[in-house]
Parts: C-alpha cells; structure tokens; sequence
C-alpha cells in the first residue's frame, strides 16, 4: 500500500486481440512497462471480433474501465478520497499493449479523462530514460520526429479523405499539411546533420582501431550483453533486469592470446520494434554492420517458445540493417537459470533451427570459465582454426526464419 505523500507512476494495462493485430508476449511488455518506471495496478483484456476505430477496444469494455477506474487508482493507497480524484489525473495513466492511430489516443483520452499511451510511445520513454550520451538523446529526437510525423500524415490523410480533398491533400486541409510538412523537414535535417558529425567522427575511430578485430555483441534486449562486456573487462556498466538498459554503443579493446580486438556493446532488439526507431538509430546499430564477427547472444532461461520469437526477431532486425556476410558465434546465455533437463531440450531445438556448422557457446555472462570459452571461440574464428565456420548471410537469415515460422 503507497501512502499520498509518494509521488508513484500507475498504470492501467489494455491489451486488445484480434487475428489482425500482433500477439504481444504480456509478461514481456510489463517487463517494458516497468522500465518505463510503471507501478502496474491492473490490467484489462479484449477478444474482439471487430476493431473499434475510435477506440480500438469495444465500448463495453470502455464503459467498464471507466466505471472501475477510480477503484482501481483507490485500490493503491490509504483510502482519502478527497484527495484520489486529483491524483488519479495527475498519476494514472493508460497504456495499451497494441499500436493505436491518433485519433484512438486523442478519444481515449478523452473518454478516459486522463493520459492513453500505446506501444511505440512506451519504447520511447524507455529510450529517453536510459539515454546518457549526446548521440542517444539526438537519435530519440529523431525517432519521436519520425513516429509522431508518420502518425500526423496519416491523420490528416484521413481527415482530407473525409473531407473528400482526394490524395493530393488540395483542399482547406492543405495549408495546415503543407506547414507541418516544412517544419518536420526543417528538423530533421538539424538531427540528421548532427548525428552525421558524430558518425564521421565514429568512422575516425573505427579507422584508428582498423587493425584490430572487431566484434560486436548483438541480439535481443535484456539476453545480458552488456553484462557479458563488463565480464570480459571487468567494467562496471549500468546493467539491469530490465529492457534497453543500454541505447548507446560502448566499444572496449581485448587482448586474447596476443591478438588485438574491439568488443562493442550495442543497443538490444525487441518484437515488433517501430520501424521509426531503426531508422533512426541506424547510425549506431552500424557498428554491428561493420563488424568482422557477431557474439549473438540470447538468454535461454526464456521458455522455449519465447526463445524462438526472440531468435526470429534478432535474424530480422540483422536483415533490416544489413548485417551479414560474417562468422557468427551464437551465445546462449543464462545457463545457470534452468535445469539440466530443460537445457537438453532446448539444446536440441536450437540446433535443429541454426545452420550446420554453426559455432555455438552456452554458459553464464557473469563466469569467467564462460568468458574464457568465448574469447578462445573468438580467437579461432579469427584465426580460421574453427573449420567451416557458417557465414552469416542474408539467405541463411531468411531461411531461420522460416525455419522458426515453421515450428511456431
């Protein structure tokens, strides 16, 4: 029970299903949630059997929120209600695990008398939260441009189409587009000129370690990448139970039996990610391009249908950026998490989907031993002493994913 005096972020979470919509793991999006800082205090349900475009979710169902939403606020604090009411607006806030139009958000805030929220709009105050360095917080800039810019367009696409203007947006709406328009390109090209400064001065270092071997730690947000750097030089990096603890690169040099390498840790994937924020964080999910090998690492704690989803989301994004045509050392991490009877299961499951061939390590990020193994893989996969080490390509990726479909 919260007293009055703390100042809390509540939320209420709504999920709405239907064959149309994408299947959202819940346990993973309130993972998200409380990332964002999130006291989560109830969550609502819908199988629809057609979409509300005002609402997404049915008006039965809203009536329902909206008649259980002052004891479901009420529920977590020393009951005075005089004071519940003004901290519900202050407070509480919705957030629906689907992606929602604008003019969903716009009428659920409405009807809801208090702040709506999807997804998409979830991942970004994550982004924003955990982000520390100058090129984090220009690229969050541009992906919050880009989202908010592809909704508006399509709000007022919507509304000159209403208003029977036709696809050329010429009408009484069109002045209102046309400025819009010029201010969105106006600043994007600032964000974009300043994420170049700092992209040529990213290609200078990486020039400067070009005789080193590069190598960078990708996969699925939380699998325990930036762990598993900190383990390899003993660092002290933020790292947390939590989603995107990390939206930035950090690249340290290694030294394994005489050769020079650079590790870098980069920002993690996540299902069904806006399209916005890759393209947005392009020039740091680059660094993974420019790689001479990929550690790509996965937690294995995961349910095994988990796993997959997360593998399958991993090979998608890597085609997205196009990262491939590199040796793979695949890491399944969280080893010290399962029983020795669930690990053979999942052993054969991911061998059955992953190329012959493939180069696979599993253990712990936080055991040396595991470090050990990792760094000696690294070291013959440089050196050509791992024989016939699977190339990743974009073929291969593909072919996992089907692979994964195909088992789903």
């Amino acid at each position: 029970m919260f007293t009055l005096k703390k100042r809390n972020k509540f939320a209420i979470v709504i999920q709405a299903n239907h064959p149309s919509l994408p299947n959202y793991d819940r346990k993973e999006f309130e993972g998200l949630a409380k990332a964002a800082g999130y006291t989560l205090i109830h969550y609502y349900s819908q199988n629809l059997k057609k979409i509300n475009s005002r609402y997404l979710i049915g008006m039965g169902k809203l009536e329902e929120i909206i008649h259980n939403q002052s004891h479901d606020f009420a529920s977590q604090f020393e009951l005075i209600p005089t004071k519940i009411e003004k901290r519900r607006e202050e407070d509480l806030i919705y957030i629906f695990m689907n992606r929602l139009k604008p003019n969903q958000i716009r009428n659920l805030s409405g009807a809801l008398q208090t702040k709506v929220i999807d997804r998409d709009l979830l991942i970004l105050e994550i982004f924003e939260a955990h982000a520390t360095t100058r090129e984090a917080k220009i690229q969050i800039k541009l992906a919050r441009l880009y989202l908010e810019a592809s909704r508006k367009q399509k709000e007022i696409s919507a509304k000159l189409v209403t208003e029977r203007q036709g696809r050329d947006f010429m009408g009484k709406g069109y002045g209102a587009f046309e400025a819009y328009r010029r201010s969105f390109k106006e600043q994007k090209s600032s964000l974009v000129q300043e994420l170049e400064v700092i992209r040529k001065q990213r290609e200078i270092r990486r020039q400067a370690r070009s005789d080193a071997y590069n190598v960078s730690i990708a996969g699925y947000t939380n699998a325990g990448k930036t762990t598993l750097l900190n383990t390899m030089k003993k660092l002290d990096l933020e790292t947390k139970d939590s989603p995107f603890t990390t939206v930035s690169t950090t690249t340290k040099s290694l030294t394994v039996n005489g050769d020079e390498m650079t590790v870098s840790d980069s920002v993690g994937f996540v299902f069904d990610i806006p399209h916005e924020i890759i393209e947005a964080f392009l020039s740091t999910l680059e660094e993974i391009t420019f790689s001479d090998c990929i550690i790509l690492t996965l937690d294995i704690s995961d349910p095994i249908p988990i796993i997959l989803r997360k593998l399958q989301t991993t090979f998608q994004i890597l085609v997205k950026i196009g990262a491939f045509q590199m040796p793979v050392l695949y890491f399944m991490n969280k080893i010290d998490k399962i029983e020795l009877s669930d690990f053979e299961v999942k052993r054969a499951q991911l061998l059955a989907i992953l190329p012959e061939n493939s180069v696979i390590h599993f253990g712990s990020a936080l055991e040396q031993d595991t470090i050990h193994h990792l760094t000696q893989k690294l070291y013959e996969i440089k050196n050509s002493l791992t024989p016939s080490t699977r190339m990743l390509s974009q073929e291969s990726l593909m072919e996992m994913v089907e692979k994964i479909n195909v088992t789903f």
